[in-house]
């Protein structure tokens, strides 16, 4: 296998690597503003999240065609136009004037986020082949760093008293430059012998359905938790803790954080102690930290807890991608697109932790997170009895 010389494979880690950067910037630059956009619209619970969930709706659309905009313009083309496209759409959410035309730019959102994401992550690991080693959970990493990047300035800019319309559009103009220099950064040669390899013993495998769904139910399990402190971590401070609308956006930087820190030393914990185990300890401190912030739901306590799921569920989705990619029996692109696709329906939840929310409490509706981690462990555990090179041991 002919890898690349370290200074060329390094420049398209970073090229890859900030295209991760900014698909997470446009992501949270609007996250901070939900309990605002949710008091703008004056949207309940459950219509609120109908309307977030029209990213994930959106997404899931691209999925069914995403494979095929891979192999057409290639894997850094397609993540590079994505990215810019995304950048300019932050203009269509800030001119949102109701419940209804937020939904739509989330869904057209979701449409280029989706397509984007499958590009970020066929490229990076095809970086990682050509370096010959793991890196895909540090590029994950990348991506929370921009989220964390992208959630302190909507959080300062709420703040601040900045009009939603200013932050997005200058969120966005930057994007659009700073994907363009990804792209120049990013290029490989248009195949290697390190991708004819990984192709070759994809293909030449047999196909092994159970083994494909304990994959990605890992996946959609770790969307789903990340999710949940995503869209209603701001929420639970508001409404269960208390707070005031300017702390909300605490949460979700405090979960960004810890998740940061554990997808960039993901790469290291399972090249020791391996992915089941990686996983298994994951899940058990992703169960515990929700746990923490139900029982005991003062500010640091619940702060504490997202920080537990941060951490917890770091390598999940990077995990179950790569997994995925490399199963044996499927088209180059196929089972990334696949994971990828299953990944989204995590997104979906909204609705439902909304719904339960309205007819109970926020505090009830969120027990569905620690039964959702604890369910990775016996995933892991059928994954990793497979004699195949897709496991997650």
């Amino acid at each position: 296998m002919e890898l690349l010389p370290p200074a060329r494979a390094e420049r398209a880690r970073g090229g890859v690597g900030l295209l991760f950067f900014v698909n997470a910037v446009a992501f949270a630059s609007i996250v901070p503003r939900y309990v605002e956009l949710r008091e703008t619209f004056s949207l309940d619970n459950g219509t609120f999240g109908l309307v977030i969930a029209a990213g994930p709706v959106g997404a899931l659309a691209a999925g069914l065609v995403a494979a095929r905009v891979l192999r057409a313009l290639g894997s850094a083309p397609s993540a590079v136009a994505s990215s810019m496209l995304l950048g300019l759409n932050l203009v269509l959410i800030a001119l949102a004037s109701d419940g209804w035309s937020l939904a739509a730019a989330l869904f057209v959102a979701g449409v280029l986020d989706s397509t984007g994401d499958i590009a970020n992550n066929a490229h990076g690991l095809r970086v990682q082949r050509a370096m010959g080693r793991s890196v895909i959970s540090g590029l994950h990493g990348v991506w929370s760093i921009g989220a964390i990047a992208g959630g302190l300035a909507a959080a300062l800019a709420v703040a601040q008293g900045v009009p939603i319309g200013v932050q997005l559009v200058t969120t966005g103009i930057l994007i659009v430059l700073l994907s363009a220099v990804a792209g120049v950064l990013a290029r490989l040669p248009v195949t290697t012998d390190a991708d004819e390899t990984t192709a070759a013993a994809r293909t030449a495998g047999r196909f092994a359905l159970w083994l494909f769904l304990a994959i990605l139910g890992v996946g959609l399990a770790g969307a789903l938790l990340e999710d949940v402190v995503s869209t209603w971590g701001g929420i639970y401070l508001v409404d269960i803790v208390g707070t005031g609308a300017d702390t909300a956006g605490t949460a979700f930087i405090a979960f960004m954080c810890a998740l940061t820190a554990g997808r960039l030393f993901g790469d290291r914990a399972i090249d020791r102690w391996g992915t089941k185990r990686v996983l298994t300890a994951g899940a058990v401190t992703t169960a515990a930290g929700f746990t923490l912030a139900l029982i005991a739901p003062w500010l640091w306590t619940t702060l504490t807890g997202f920080v537990l799921v941060g951490v917890g569920i770091a390598t999940m989705i990077p995990s179950a991608m790569e997994a995925a990619d490399g199963a044996p029996g499927l088209r180059a692109g196929v089972g990334l697109t696949v994971s990828s696709l299953v990944t989204r329906i995590g997104y979906l939840t909204p609705p439902l932790i909304g719904a339960v929310a309205d007819a109970s409490s926020l505090r009830i509706a969120l027990l569905l997170a620690p039964v959702a981690a604890l369910a990775v462990i016996p995933l892991v555990r059928v994954t990793s009895r497979a004699p195949s090179p897709a496991t997650l041991s």
